[in-house]
């Protein structure tokens, strides 16, 4: 019976950890450099939602995603670059120190997938929320 306590806490520990990784990516925000655009696009996560924008505010993409341990899978609603509402799009989440990489699980559009997948995307600090 002493070995039940252990147990109850390790199991304890993996259920507060694995969610927070899965989460890691959400209210989060990312530059980089797009060249179709030659500007730096800014890249953000809501809790279940994306949006990928110029520096003037154009919507270049705008997603719902949902988290699956490292796999995000976006479906576009709107944006210059947005792909048909059934063509939903999978990528393994790779996060290194600043820099966040997306890597094609598989994704049918082409447009999604120029501007999700050849750059490092380089993270940036969330705006001061006043109170």
């Amino acid at each position: 019976m002493p070995r039940l306590p252990h147990f109850l806490i390790l199991a304890g520990l993996m259920a507060a950890i694995i969610p927070a990784a899965a989460q890691s990516i959400r209210n989060t925000s990312w530059k980089a450099y797009y060249k179709p655009v030659n500007d730096t696009v800014t890249l953000r996560f809501a809790n279940d939602s994306s949006f990928v924008t110029t520096p003037t505010g154009a919507a270049i993409l705008l997603s719902a995603f949902k988290m699956k341990g490292d796999i995000i899978t976006f479906r576009d609603y709107d944006g210059l670059n947005a792909c048909a509402s059934d063509q939903s799009g999978s990528y393994h989440v790779k996060i290194n120190s600043d820099t966040l990489n997306l890597i094609m699980d598989e994704d049918p559009c082409t447009y999604r997938e120029g501007l999700m997948i050849v750059k490092n995307w380089v993270g940036m600090p969330l705006p001061a929320v006043a109170h």
